[in-house]
């Protein structure tokens, strides 16, 4: 299981030809599916797992990968549904639980979040994607009210990934709900330069613009230092994006 944050590489059709011949197998269809969904091709991927179900009915690999590619289209209603199918046909793999989870966030129904990315920890996500399982489980905890888990479980997503800006920008939203506004603007800056170092324009400006509400209602008498006006100044004019949040990512096998 891997964050999904790549972009469409639409540089040439070249290698929409080369992931599109015929597959005879469900688990080709997979695979293929899982090329798309790396290239950004989320709606491709989806069409090679509805071949791959129709192959395979009980394949319980292909609706977990079709729960995280409706995730990504908006379509949370059918992630859930996809996932848990999945569930149905093995209940001891980890992936339908955070896909269905993420999907649940975005309906708002939280405890139903929190549940599932228990149960996928209990089952085991690999090392390299357990952080996000812990910062987005923090982010459910958080909007339920649980302020002392949520910032437990970005703390420890934190510590297994010292890079990870929607760590410390969703333990700076907890500190901000429990009124600790130093530690908010702290994790707030971390996660600002840590966005900012990979070029995460999008998330970069929403860390900005909490830091600056953050500021005007506390009444902060801080001045914005030079370079922080100039990352200000630079950002607005080259990045006309809006921001997003809650910091949660789908994920695919």
């Amino acid at each position: 299981v891997s964050p999904v944050q790549q972009s469409l590489n639409a540089s040439s059709g070249l290698r929409e030809k080369e992931i599109s011949v015929a597959q005879t197998t469900a688990e080709e269809w997979i695979e293929q599916a899982s090329d798309k969904f790396g290239q950004g091709d989320f709606r491709g991927a989806i069409l090679d797992l509805n071949e791959a179900i129709k192959l395979d009915p009980q394949n319980a690999t292909a609706y977990a990968n079709r729960a995280g590619c409706r995730t990504t289209i908006n379509d949370y209603d059918g992630a859930i549904a996809d996932a848990t199918r999945s569930i149905e046909l093995d209940p001891n793999k980890a992936l339908p639980y955070v896909n269905r989870a993420v999907a649940r966030i975005y309906l708002k129904d939280y405890r139903g979040a929190v549940d599932d990315f228990n149960q996928a920890i209990k089952l085991g996500v690999p090392p390299t994607s357990l952080f996000v399982v812990y910062y987005s489980r923090g982010e459910a905890r958080r909007l339920v009210g649980d302020l002392a888990g949520a910032i437990a479980d970005c703390t420890k997503a934190i510590e297994l990934n010292s890079k990870s800006g929607e760590a410390y920008d969703n333990r700076g939203l907890a500190y901000v709900d429990r009124g600790d506004t130093d530690h908010a603007i702290n994790d707030f800056q971390k996660a600002a330069e840590l966005f900012k170092e990979r070029k995460d324009w999008r998330n970069y400006r929403a860390v900005l613009e909490r830091l600056q509400s953050l500021r005007a209602r506390t009444h902060s008498t801080r001045e914005l230092s030079v370079e922080e006006v100039d990352q200000w100044v630079t950002y607005y004019y080259l990045n006309p994006e809006p921001a997003i949040v809650p910091q949660v990512i789908a994920t695919f096998s």
